[in-house]
Formats: structure tokens, sequence, C-alpha cells
């Protein structure tokens, strides 16, 4: 089960967030290209392949089961919020920097961009390296926050 939670007690200078995800939860929900998502670009049956590509070649969920971050620091400047914290992937914990909006107080939206091989991940090749998956990979996401 993914789980993540905030704290507030005192207003966004006491904020905290901390965030366990299964590595074997994440979902392929659209292409993405220069920073834009593709919604059509990608039939049902070609996510499954690469979301089954992803478990075995990559992230390696027997052998890490969670994906967690803790924050750091968090900064509030005109309803963005600035995240710093570490992000525990495949074993390796990194400092990371996030920028995030909430809509409603109780969700928090907005996206990161890792570099695999900080995180000792080999970015994915297949078919003799005419498909390739960057270093650097774009991740979205839209969490609910107890």
């Amino acid at each position: 089960m993914s789980q993540c939670s905030s704290s507030r007690p005192d207003g966004v200078q006491s904020a905290s967030v901390e965030a366990e995800i299964l590595a074997n939860s994440l979902k392929i929900v659209c292409a993405m290209k220069e920073g834009q998502q593709n919604y059509d670009a990608l039939k049902e049956k070609d996510k499954a392949d690469i979301e089954e590509a992803t478990f075995k070649d990559v992230l390696h969920p027997s052998k890490y089961p969670t994906i967690n971050f803790r924050s750091t620091d968090i900064q509030e400047k005109d309803g963005t919020y600035h995240v710093k914290g570490e992000l525990t992937l495949h074993g390796v914990t990194r400092p990371i920097e996030i920028d995030a909006k909430t809509t409603t107080g109780k969700d928090l939206k907005g996206r990161v961009t890792i570099a695999q091989k900080d995180f000792g991940i080999k970015p994915y090749k297949a078919l003799l390296g005419t498909l390739k998956v960057k270093n650097e990979v774009d991740i979205a996401f839209d969490l609910s926050l107890s």
C-alpha cells in the first residue's frame, strides 16, 4: 500500500511530508515528450509491457520494495511549496528538491526530474539500443495527504 502523510500543526514553518510507495504499485499513465503528457501515445498493452519491463529490468521491487521520501524543509511562496528532502530509490538515498502546489490543502501535485544513475539505476534499453529511456526521468505526481 502506498502511504503519504503530512503534518502542519503550526503552519508551513513546521510542515513535513513523508511518503512510502510500493515500487510495484507504480503505473504508466501516459507518454511524456519534452515535458508534455500525451495520453493517446500508448495503448493499454504498451503500458502493461513498459510496466513489466520497468519492474523486471529497472526497479527490481523484490530487492527494493519501497520508494521513500522524507522532507527536510518546506517553504511556501505564492501558493507554491518548495520542498527539500531525501528520496530513497533502488536502495540509494539522495537529496532532491520539488516544487508542488495544493488545490484543496489535502493534496500535493507537482513534478520532479531525477537522474537514474544517481540512484544506481542503469537507464533502460531495448531492441539493440533503438529504444532508450534517458538518464533524466520526469516524474509527475498527484498525492492525497493524510
